[in-house]
Order: C-alpha cells, then structure tokens, then sequence
C-alpha cells in the first residue's frame, strides 16, 4: 500500500486527455482518455468536493477541488469528449 501525497497543481481536459501540473515541484501528469476505466465523485472532509479516476492499468488517482461546481464542470467536460468508461458516478443531485 503506497502512501497519499497532496500536491496542488492545474488539472486540463484536452481532446484525448486529462493533464495534471504543478511547475513549481515540475510534477507532470498525462492520463489518456482510452487509460480511463471508472470515474466516481467523492467526499474530502465531508464536501462533495473530490473526483477520483481508476486507470485500466490498476492505478488510481484522487483530485479535490475547491467546490463541487468545479467536479460538475470537469465532469461534463470529460463526459463531452466521450471517453470509452465502463461505468462513472457523479453522486446525487443537488438539494
């Protein structure tokens, strides 16, 4: 089991692929549209507020956003591209 490492950084959704940044640790990112398996919205200290991405390779990766519009707009932007997922969760509606 690996430990979680907190990095901030700009997450970009391009034609055929998610890209995650941070300069100032020149930490870089790619995960292709056709690596993508599941995509489930998730909790992080209770908000709504966090998306997490199972690879087909077994890996996943988990993003915390600061509010959960930016969850729905990253998700409509990938779901617009129309990535070949098996299943994704987006959670309940708003109230």
């Amino acid at each position: 089991m690996k430990g979680v490492i907190a990095i901030s950084g700009d997450l970009e959704v391009s034609g055929t692929q998610l890209s995650f940044r941070n300069v100032d640790l020149k930490v870089f990112k790619v995960i292709p549209f056709t690596n993508l398996k599941t995509i489930y919205s998730r909790r992080y200290n209770l908000r709504n507020t966090a998306l997490e991405f199972f690879l087909r390779d077994k890996k996943s990766y988990f993003f915390n956003f600061e509010k959960k519009t930016d969850v729905t707009t990253v998700m409509n932007k990938i779901l617009t591209k129309k990535p070949a997922l098996e299943e994704y969760f987006l959670g309940p509606p708003n109230k």
